[in-house]
């Protein structure tokens, strides 16, 4: 099953669903610092079943950037 991106991050981040947008941003919301954003990119490897290289982890920085970034990823089953 393939996991939501917005489960995932608004898990990792402990807010709401309904927080995860597009325009939602590192240092957008105070639980998204600099520790946020390796909980996210935790839950993102764990749950997708992928490791994230450091360069990538520098782009992430955006939910939209993190959506296109999961786009590309091979399905799952």
């Amino acid at each position: 099953m393939a996991a939501v991106l917005e489960e995932v991050i608004a898990s990792a981040l402990r807010i709401p669903e309904s927080a995860i947008v597009d325009s939602l941003a590192y240092e957008g919301v105070p639980e998204w610092d600099s520790m946020g954003h390796v909980g996210v990119m935790l839950a993102l490897e764990d749950a997708y079943g992928i490791s994230i290289t450091d360069d990538t982890v520098v782009e992430l920085t955006t939910v939209e950037a993190i959506r296109a970034y999961v786009a590309t990823l091979p399905a799952q089953d």
